[in-house]
């Protein structure tokens, strides 16, 4: 979004006006800032593709995040991702299912039930 960094268009402070933590601090963004400083010459294709092959190995990466409300009345994230599903209590996760297992889903309204064959079977 920012392209080659450029003192004329990046004056102190250009950082914070992005949100790139949820608890973003000063130092953060100072040293969001010299990283910034070094990239120059690069394509918006080349960075993107560069920004790509770092995020793919993150854990959380691609995964949609939906509340939910277990049969124990507490409260979990549903995560859709490529690979699946994942069931996160907090930051844990408590279970993941491959899609290939997920043998049927169902939800009607607010209810939503998911099938999982075993894996033996």
């Amino acid at each position: 979004e920012l392209g080659d960094f450029e003192p004329r268009r990046h004056a102190p402070g250009y950082v914070s006006e992005f949100r790139l933590l949820a608890h973003q601090t000063p130092e953060l963004e100072a040293r969001a800032h010299e990283i910034h400083r070094t990239f120059t010459g690069i394509s918006p294709a080349q960075a993107e593709l560069s920004y790509l092959d770092k995020v793919k190995w993150l854990d959380m990466y691609g995964v949609d995040l939906h509340p939910v409300l277990g049969e124990d009345s507490v409260e979990y994230f549903l995560g859709l991702a490529p690979s699946g599903l994942l069931l996160l209590r907090g930051k844990h996760t408590v279970a993941n299912y491959y899609w290939p297992r997920v043998s049927k889903l169902y939800y009607k309204g607010r209810y939503f039930m998911l099938r999982v064959a075993d894996k033996n079977h």
